[in-house]
């Protein structure tokens, strides 16, 4: 029990270590002889005097780029720390005087190299983090080969700074532990193919019920012009269950190409119009809305859940192609990475094929094959789930482990050791009694996992706050004091046991059993209940002009003020086009022109509201 004491006392010294850091940082800083205080007296010409003449002003204030310019000293003294997109750096920060002496960049593998020097250049110290298996920057244009005689190291010839950086063996570090999915199965496949088993990851009391990631498969499903109108309609179903019986967890849905984002954009719209009742379910307040995005445009995102819609599949005739879209193409498979990673508790991949449907022979795309390893991994999931748990737990580490287990066993407990597939393993777990998806306590022994970590802070608080904050509750056993007296050592675990047993799950691990709210039990008062069927035409000569003005008033009154161009396409869905061509729109303008100098709506930039 001392040495539980001292590192208790750790613990707490460590947090504070910490938060003294930056209290120091803070108060050097504040403290500078330097740094510019409010009650000194500038001369209006002084960069002191310029800044503070600016911010008393009312209006027709300095651009930015000028007064940046202007009071480069003040600037620096007032903010040491600066916090910038590169291209702001060098659109912004044009004074010679404006000099660091480090320089950061976040997510570097989304930075073109070009724009990235301005920035370089204004350091002395260059840190670049970011992950070469995550997507390269988009770029619009693609870059022709003007000049025959372009040096070979040309910085063009690299698609992002981190791949630049790399290529000139910069000193590197490998950041090894990850922080998004709370459910180690969402990232174990990544881990395995992408990252070389080398991640860190952390098990959670809810891996026990092997569903983190899981198939919805679409019998019906075809793939027909680019897209799979089936499987569309079932992510929307998905969706609405979800908003239902989960409302307090986010959700995104990811499309792999934009033809099915659009298809499951329009299946989601068009059941929101028919149903009050389920459009309500879409204004629940949560803090981060529902999103349907494709490969291309999801990096950085991420939710609670996930669902994933593949598409491709047969179609009509019944035959399977084997190109699927950019991730057939050469560094699809980070397209893949990306997409499979954006959860933190669970993925849902909705396909209308199976892996086994999918004949890949001849086939030498990294990205093609992974896809059908993932559309494995979704489908048999429990069992192949089941099966690394097998290779990877059962075995105990040490002869103490296993004397711990074998007393556990002795008092009609099952204790599994070894709990996790990454690179930190649980030595010895118990599952909830009456929750058998459930664990509820982990004992951790001194052996060899908690003597593999290089820094006291890892292993005596880092390692167990991750625990606790997954949901587990941490019983620790020490060798040497299950030497002295195993009988009470084991009577500590018992009553672990006990009370981790009978506290009440937290809404967070209880959600994994679904309830569903009877909807049907409630009777919603409308005031003012109109009928909204709008009829829909095939071509927009037939569209009375009474009928695109009375659907342009319908949807500001819905939604309020909102963008031209998001007005226009609301109003070509509503009447049932599925494309906003050219004629279209200029149709829906010309009215809208008219409303505004009728006075019926009001128009400031792009916005565009009811008239009050």
């Amino acid at each position: 029990m001392r040495h539980e004491q001292v590192r208790e006392k750790f613990q707490q010294l460590d947090e504070w270590e910490i938060k003294a850091a930056a209290t120091r940082v803070r108060e050097f800083q504040l403290g500078r002889a330097d740094r510019p205080r409010v009650g000194w007296l500038a001369p209006l010409t002084s960069e002191l005097g310029i800044l503070k003449r600016e911010t008393e002003k009312k209006r027709r204030h300095m651009p930015l780029r000028k007064l940046f310019n202007t009071v480069p000293g003040v600037l620096q003294r007032l903010k040491p720390c600066i916090m910038m997109s590169p291209l702001s750096v060098s659109t912004f920060l044009q004074s010679e005087e404006l000099r660091f002496d480090l320089v950061i960049f976040d997510e570097a593998s989304q930075v073109f190299p070009w724009d990235a020097i301005g920035a370089i250049y204004r350091g002395t110290q260059l840190i670049v983090a970011g992950d070469d298996k995550q997507l390269p920057p988009t770029s619009f244009f693609t870059r022709a080969d003007l000049e025959a005689d372009d040096e070979e190291d040309d910085i063009g010839d690299f698609e992002s700074i981190l791949s630049l950086c790399k290529s000139v063996n910069m000193p590197s570090k490998r950041l090894r532990w990850h922080y998004r999915s709370r459910r180690e199965p969402l990232i174990a496949f990544s881990n395995k193919h992408f990252y070389d088993g080398e991640l860190v990851t952390f098990p959670s009391i809810r891996d026990a019920s092997q569903d983190a990631v899981r198939l919805e498969f679409v019998a019906e499903g075809r793939w027909i012009d680019r897209k799979n109108l089936p499987e569309a309609q079932r992510i929307a179903s998905l969706v609405i269950e979800h908003r239902r019986t989960r409302p307090n967890k986010s959700l995104g849905v990811i499309a792999f190409n934009a033809s099915q984002q659009q298809a499951i954009e329009d299946a989601i719209y068009d059941r929101r119009r028919s149903s009050p009742v389920i459009d309500a379910l879409f204004n629940n307040g949560i803090h981060e809305s529902l999103f349907v995005k494709n490969l291309e445009n999801v990096q950085g995102d991420e939710r609670d859940v996930i669902l994933l819609s593949l598409a491709y599949g047969q179609n009509e005739a019944g035959k399977f192609k084997k190109h699927f879209g950019p991730i057939s193409n050469p560094g699809g498979e980070r397209r893949l990475n990306v997409a499979v990673t954006r959860a933190r508790e669970e993925v849902v991949l909705v396909a209308s094929v199976r892996a086994s449907d999918m004949d890949l022979s001849g086939s030498t795309s990294a990205g093609a094959h992974l896809l059908k390893a993932y559309l494995e991994y979704a489908e048999r999931g429990v069992d192949v789930l089941g099966r690394t748990i097998a290779e990877t737990n059962g075995q105990c580490e040490s002869p103490f482990e296993e004397e711990v287990s074998a007393a556990l066993i002795r008092h009609g407990l099952s204790p599994i050791s070894q709990v996790g597939c990454g690179g930190f393993r649980i030595d010895l777990a118990l599952k909830h009694p009456q929750h058998s998806g459930i664990y509820c306590l982990g004992i951790e022994c001194d052996g060899a996992t908690y003597h593999s970590s290089r820094t006291a802070r890892d292993r005596d608080r880092i390692r167990q706050s991750i625990l606790e904050d997954l949901g587990w509750q941490i019983c620790r056993v020490w060798s040497t004091d299950w030497i002295r007296n195993p009988d009470a050592q084991l009577q500590r675990i018992l009553s672990a046991y006990e009370q981790a047993s009978s506290v009440p799950l937290d809404s967070e691990f209880a959600a994994i059993e679904h309830v569903d709210i009877e909807f049907e039990d409630l009777q919603p008062t409308y005031i003012a209940q109109e009928e909204t069927t709008v009829r829909s035409y095939q071509k927009i000569e037939d569209v009375p002009n009474e009928q695109i003005t009375e659907v342009s008033i319908r949807i500001l009154t819905r939604v309020g003020t909102i963008d031209w161009s998001d007005l226009v396409s609301l109003m070509s869905r509503e009447l049932g086009f599925a494309r906003t061509g050219k004629k279209i729109r200029e149709r829906f303008e010309a009215i809208l022109e008219n409303q505004l100098k009728q006075s019926l709506i009001h128009r400031s930039g792009d916005r565009v509201s009811l008239s009050k």
